[in-house]
């Protein structure tokens, strides 16, 4: 499928101007499985793949797909039954969230939907209209316009019970592919965390994917919040960085030890002297690692 994906704040060089440059609606950031739903009731993951429900009984216009998550009532970590290939899931167990609408052929084939986000709440609003009888869904149709500038964190507050929220910009089109067109804030956490591996890129020569961490005895991967260069600096220097200290933030740490949604923010300052050059270099280091201090 061909959907479209924001990016994470902390991921937008500069985004306070960003945030105070462009104008955003907001809605609330549901934190569950990403799900498509077509005019017969299938439901399709942004990978492609046939999720287990079926939503029949939902009116959807020719030709278009609704676009939104499904969450379980049971939390996130029973999602995972909805991708299961047993028994199909009770509809009274979960919630689906739809905040968008557009053509079949924009998931299909990648195509850009060019009306904007204004347009197509009125559709929404129309599609909500003929399935008011649905039990268990929920329909995104307010746009609500962000005021808060570079505070970011002050709307975060009324987003307690959620993953966070997304910003859309006034007028945007629907691209399927990822874009800053899209910004999701999260309730984050930061943690530090031991580098004790690379994993090579299979996509990009010469490059590393992920930096594998170990926090709290448990290993896990870290592979976004990186820039290309920056993935190609890391492969050259993946041995000589091996126990060194990144930060990186992420949405929570698991039961199972691993931190969910997480990203690369830099090396802390322990590491090695003679690669502290390079990395300030591009941007791989707390800033205030970079800055000499002066003798008093």
């Amino acid at each position: 499928m061909h959907v479209m994906l924001g990016y994470l704040l902390q991921q937008v060089s500069n985004y306070e101007k960003f945030l105070e440059t462009h104008e955003f609606y907001y809605e609330p950031k549901i934190d569950g499985i990403r799900a498509i739903t077509f005019p017969d009731g299938t439901v399709y993951s942004r990978y492609g793949n046939r999720l287990n429900v079926s939503f029949s009984d939902l009116k959807i216009p020719k030709g278009f797909v609704l676009d939104g998550e499904i969450i379980s009532k049971e939390g996130f970590y029973k999602s995972g039954v909805i991708k299961a290939k047993h028994k199909q899931v009770n509809l009274k167990d979960i919630r689906y969230y739809i905040f968008d609408i557009v053509p079949e052929e924009t998931v299909k084939k990648g195509k850009t939907y060019e009306k904007p986000i204004e347009e197509r709440k009125l559709m929404l609003i129309d599609v909500k209209k003929l399935n008011k009888s649905v039990p268990y869904v929920t329909f995104f149709t307010e746009l609500k316009k962000y005021k808060d500038g570079k505070n970011f964190k002050k709307l975060l507050k009324q987003f307690e019970n959620y993953e966070g929220y997304i910003l859309k910009q006034v007028k945007s089109i629907y691209i399927p592919r990822r874009t800053k067109l899209w910004i999701k804030v999260k309730h984050l956490i930061d943690i530090d965390a031991v580098v004790v591996g690379f994993e090579v890129s299979k996509k990009i020569p010469n490059a590393i994917a992920a930096i594998v961490v170990k926090y709290k005895n448990r290993e896990f991967k870290v592979g976004t919040g990186f820039t290309e260069k920056q993935r190609q600096i890391l492969y050259q220097l993946q041995d000589e960085l091996i126990g060194s200290v990144v930060n990186i933030s992420a949405l929570e740490i698991t039961p199972y030890g691993a931190a969910r949604h997480n990203s690369f923010n830099y090396f802390n300052c322990s590491i090695p002297k003679k690669l502290k050059k390079i990395l300030c270099q591009y941007q791989l280091v707390k800033p205030d690692c970079c800055f000499e201090k002066k003798e008093s």
